[in-house]
């Protein structure tokens, strides 16, 4: 299934092991709520025999998406980063989360600032009115 084309770019960085490249995109979007704070199966690529299993999360759940969300951020597609991250939610669980790449959270710090500076309560969703 392709996404329709984002409204951002995806910037490939290559660390030391360039067979292991990671993606970052120029800024952060939201999802909608039911959409961000769903129960889903989650790809979890296995970089070592390249076969794909797959996780129920939830990701209303902090500890559910602080996993799911460094999982991606280490091993996601852009195609899966569009579709699972919310910034809010990755706001959230930022300081919580375990990257176990040294290369990835100065990669990502500055798209989180800049995020929770747009926002006035980080994690507050609007009401419908």
């Amino acid at each position: 299934m392709a996404w329709p084309e984002p409204l951002w770019e995806m910037r490939t960085r290559l660390p030391p092991c360039p067979s292991y490249p990671y993606y970052v995109p120029d800024r952060l979007w939201e999802q909608s709520y039911l959409t961000a704070k769903r129960v889903t199966l989650l790809p979890m690529n296995l970089k070592s025999n390249r076969l794909y299993r797959f996780e129920v999360v939830d990701l209303a759940d902090l500890e559910d998406r602080a996993r799911a969300y460094s999982a991606l951020l280490v091993h996601g597609t852009s195609d899966e980063l569009y579709f699972y991250l919310d910034a809010d939610l990755l706001c959230e669980v930022w300081d919580e989360m375990i990257l176990p790449r040294a290369d990835i959270r100065p990669a990502w710090q500055p798209l989180v600032d800049a995020w929770m500076k747009t926002k006035k309560e980080p994690g507050e969703w609007p009401t419908a009115e």
